[in-house]
């Protein structure tokens, strides 16, 4: 392969040789993605992560480097940082 060129429908294309003036599209194979609702996808735990206490203190001063108003919001519910904030055991 001597030259790749990504065309700005999205496709890439390629030549063999510099002097072939016939770019060929590159064969791609495409996945078919179903989508599954959050609803359907089971728990991976059935109870809180338990963490040492020293880990739930290093995790509350990553807080200092986000913004405030991010601290709550619900897409961190995802996350697993906030995941941890939210289920730590000190005791």
């Amino acid at each position: 392969m001597r030259a790749l060129r990504y065309v700005p429908d999205g496709k890439i294309v390629y030549k063999l040789r510099h002097t072939n003036t016939v770019w060929e599209e590159f064969p791609i194979k495409t996945k078919k993605i179903c989508a599954v609702p959050w609803s359907n996808i089971p728990q991976l735990y059935s109870a809180r992560l338990k963490i040492k206490k020293e880990e739930y203190l290093h995790l509350q001063a990553l807080k200092d480097t986000m913004e405030k108003e991010h601290h709550n919001t619900p897409l961190l519910k995802l996350t697993t940082f906030h995941l941890l904030f939210e289920s730590v055991s000190l005791f």
